[in-house]
């Protein structure tokens, strides 16, 4: 075992198996805790099976270290799914993080999507070609390219689902006993519009601005999650 890090004996359970890496984390919980602070980490490999058994439909690699007091790092979890060819789509999801915790996260992938109050925005799976600076061996590369467009992407997409008001949110109605609140469906306000258009903008450029200052980390995070 690499210095300062324990190995969880291999889990089963539910439809697949776990095995767990930590370092930094005390108490009984061992790596399932997770607690934030600087200097702890862990990894974690999953594989989830269908129901019944068979080959292996996802795999999931979680990478996670919290920073020193003052600093800022990252952690992701990469999820791979395996079709009935042997071919399928992955996701990756980044953490932005602090000493005490997670400050952000965000999902990359082929096919992204955002929710704006009631409403769904998707961006579209690439084309493979667009997938080909995985296989590169500049990490560092595809993160400041792919990555930012994807971002910028969605982005976009969300921003016109907004301008052209095909974004829609909950009016509540009287509350009929049933158990269930009621949510009558509305587009929203202009001024409702406005803010959330705002926070979109915003979020995008700050995602892209950390991704692109923090490109060399990153590349290094994601050679642990996708090597060779």
């Amino acid at each position: 075992a690499a210095a300062g890090w324990a190995f969880e004996p291999l889990g089963f359970g539910g439809l697949g198996a776990e095995l767990s890496a930590c370092r930094g984390l005390d108490g009984p919980a061992g790596c399932l805790g997770r607690h934030e602070g600087a200097g702890r980490g862990w990894r974690v490999l999953s594989l989830d099976q269908p129901p019944g058994g068979g080959e292996v439909a996802q795999l999931s690699w979680d990478a996670a270290e919290f920073p020193a007091v003052g600093a800022t790092g990252w952690g992701a979890r990469l999820k791979v799914n395996f079709g009935a060819a042997g071919e399928g789509g992955f996701t990756l999801l980044l953490f932005r993080m602090s000493h005490a915790g997670v400050t952000d996260r965000f999902e990359l992938g082929p096919e992204m999507a955002m929710t704006l109050a009631q409403s769904e925005i998707r961006l579209p799976p690439t084309e493979s070609s667009e997938l080909a600076p995985l296989r590169d061996l500049d990490r560092a590369a595809f993160l400041s390219a792919w990555a930012e467009a994807r971002l910028a992407g969605l982005g976009a997409a969300a921003v016109a689902a907004l301008d052209s008001r095909r974004v829609e949110t909950c009016a509540f109605g009287a509350y009929l006993g049933d158990g269930n609140p009621r949510c009558d469906r509305v587009f929203l306000s202009p001024a409702e519009t406005a803010l959330l258009r705002a926070d979109v903008l915003a979020s995008t450029h700050r995602r892209q601005q950390a991704i692109r200052e923090d490109a060399e980390e990153l590349a290094a995070l994601f050679e642990t999650l996708w090597p060779g």
